[in-house]
Order: C-alpha cells, then structure tokens, then sequence
C-alpha cells in the first residue's frame, strides 16, 4: 500500500533504477519501509517482552504448585503412618 508522498519523496523514487539489486519492484516500498520494519521490530520487542515475563510467572507458578503437591504427599506419608501405627483417634 502506497501512501501519498511529496515532491523530494518522488524525485527519490525516481531515482531508483529497476537494474538497483537493492531496490524492491514497487518504488512505494522503498520510502516506506524502513518506518515501517522499525516499527514492527519495537512491536515485536515489545511483544517478546511480555511473553517473556508470562514464562517466568508460567515457571514461578509451576514450581509453587511443585512444591505445595511435595508438601501434601509427605503429609499424606506421614498420616498414613499414624493410621498404621494406631497413634489417630478415630473421630466420630
């Protein structure tokens, strides 16, 4: 998509030769992109960022659940010791 350019803009696109290895086959694209990449470079900084700090929320999260599911197995050990020993009352 071209957008409206002027005077000096033109003489720019004007000057680029269709022989230029380095210009692109739609002159618009020329005057254009490097605004445009600049942008989508800092979205994508941006975006990896946040996706960056979801996976370390992500992993504390995970390891909390980790260590609270470590937490009830041991406590499931120890209860069942104190059935197998005898040591609980039976609650009615």
């Amino acid at each position: 998509m071209c957008l409206e350019v002027n005077n000096s803009e033109r003489q720019k696109v004007s000057s680029f030769s269709p022989q230029d290895p380095l210009t692109l086959s739609q002159p618009c694209d020329n005057v254009f992109s490097a605004p445009t990449l600049q942008l989508q470079v800092q979205q994508l900084s941006e975006e990896k960022r946040s996706v960056e700090v979801e996976l370390q929320r992500c992993q504390e999260s995970e390891r909390d659940a980790r260590e609270r599911g470590h937490r009830l197995e041991r406590l499931v050990e120890v209860l069942r010791k104190k059935v197998g020993s005898g040591s609980v009352r039976a609650v009615v």
